[in-house]
């Protein structure tokens, strides 16, 4: 319930991407964070020798869930830390 008026309040604040930021928003799936996750996370930051530390905290959940899509502002950065079984898609 708590995450419903958490995407609710998100979607209700201005962006610059308007109504495909707050659907986005309403359908993203969150994941837990754990020390699995967070072991994946530095062997990605590790292979691609970066400092991106929360770039990699996004990555290593999709990757773990086999999510085939990451939608971003900031596509390089994660394009380096992803996958090839990974499409890292420009907001």
């Amino acid at each position: 319930m708590a995450e419903n008026r958490r995407a609710k309040k998100i979607s209700n604040m201005p962006s610059v991407h308007g109504e495909i930021g707050s659907r986005s928003i309403k359908a993203a799936n969150v994941a837990e964070k754990t020390e699995t996750i967070a072991r994946h996370a530095g062997a990605r930051l590790a292979a691609a020798k970066s400092s991106g530390t929360l770039d990699a905290i996004i990555v290593a959940p999709a990757e773990a869930n086999f999510a085939t899509d990451i939608l971003t502002t900031n596509p390089d950065d994660l394009r380096a830390l992803a996958s090839a079984n990974v499409n890292v898609i420009a907001l």
